[in-house]
């Protein structure tokens, strides 16, 4: 009589199970499928340490087989094309419920760092939130090591307020720079003030340089940026605005304003009511709002087109009227400011 082991008795199954190809296993099998649905209908804003391993254990397998599925159909035209796009379809669909459970979990602190950003006027807080969310399903996500045994959420609010910052320097300055050149400019930044609380003075580049372990021209470069000041930014002391402050060279003294505004009066007295009046409307003249020359049509019933011819002929009889009488008025023509030579 003849016994066989269990081995022995098991061991055309295990022949069977050998024979399956890694195109026809699924890696994302139905418990997985039903584990990621369950979580996504709980709508938990933290998920337990336990359902995070899990559901990035699943995430990261769904990867991995979808970038080995797509080199294998780009490369030649496979009898199981039909299998592998469904069984492509079933883990897009992991994948899309792996990212809004992280998204759906992430939503409150995401929020609560772009509101703590000081931004411009430019970016708005849902900018900002937006590009955190990209951010941390492209970059943190697929870079995510369970390994290190720390929590995604950590992990990935580095990524989410790097993509927030990176937005606010790119699209919120006027003059922009490469985002290496901002970080430069922040180490050197804290590392002055630093100082400067210390030791009373800021130091040199040869102190920033040994500090912050930055290359002296990495510092250079940062500092010969120049930045942005709003014109609009009030003095101190409730004082006035810096645009307030900036003197118009091309604006004479009074009595040159009161001059040229008799001469003024003078020419369009010259002319006939319709263009006087034309030209008044247009240049806002009197005081009044000035006017579009379709607007000054309307009221005349003529044509736009009209209109500007009228105007152009009556600026020409005034240039003309001027010329002659230059010399009685007292008329000096301003000098436009140019390159000195």
């Amino acid at each position: 009589m003849i016994v066989r082991t269990a081995f022995e008795c098991n061991r055309p199954a295990l022949r069977l199970v050998q024979c399956r190809t890694d195109a026809h296993r699924p890696v994302v099998k139905t418990p997985d499928m039903q584990f990621l649905q369950q979580l996504a209908a709980e709508k938990k804003e933290r998920i337990s340490k336990p359902d995070e391993r899990r559901l990035f254990a699943i995430y990261g397998q769904a990867l991995a087989r979808m970038e080995e599925l797509a080199k294998t159909l780009g490369s030649k035209a496979n009898e199981d094309s039909a299998a592998i796009s469904q069984e492509l379809k079933r883990l897009e669909e992991a994948k899309g419920l792996a990212e809004t459970i992280v998204t759906r979990g992430l939503g409150r602190l995401v929020w609560k760092k772009a509101r703590g950003i000081r931004r411009p006027a430019g970016v708005k807080v849902e900018d900002l939130v937006q590009v955190g969310e990209a951010a941390i399903v492209k970059y943190a996500m697929p870079k995510f090591d369970l390994e290190r045994g720390t929590r995604f959420y950590s992990y990935a609010m580095d990524w989410a307020k790097r993509a927030m910052w990176l937005l606010v320097y790119e699209e919120g300055n006027e003059i922009r720079k490469p985002p290496y050149l901002h970080l430069v400019t922040n180490r050197v930044e804290k590392f002055s003030n630093a100082r400067f609380c210390l030791t009373g003075r800021y130091p040199d580049i040869d102190e920033i340089a040994d500090g912050t372990g930055l290359r002296r021209s990495a510092i250079i470069n940062s500092s010969s940026v120049p930045r942005i000041i709003s014109m609009h930014q009030k003095l101190p002391r409730d004082g006035p605005r810096r645009i307030e402050m900036i003197p118009d060279r091309r604006a004479g003294t009074p009595e040159e304003m009161l001059s040229q505004r008799e001469i003024a009066e003078r020419l369009l007295a010259t002319l006939k009511p319709r263009e006087a009046g034309m030209i008044r409307s247009q240049f806002g003249v009197g005081g009044c709002q000035p006017r579009t020359p379709l607007e000054i049509g309307m009221d005349n019933h003529v044509s736009r087109q009209r209109v500007m011819q009228i105007i152009s002929e009556g600026k020409k009889k005034m240039r003309e009227t001027l010329l002659r009488h230059r010399a009685e008025w007292g008329y000096e023509a301003p000098r436009e400011e140019g390159p000195a030579t």
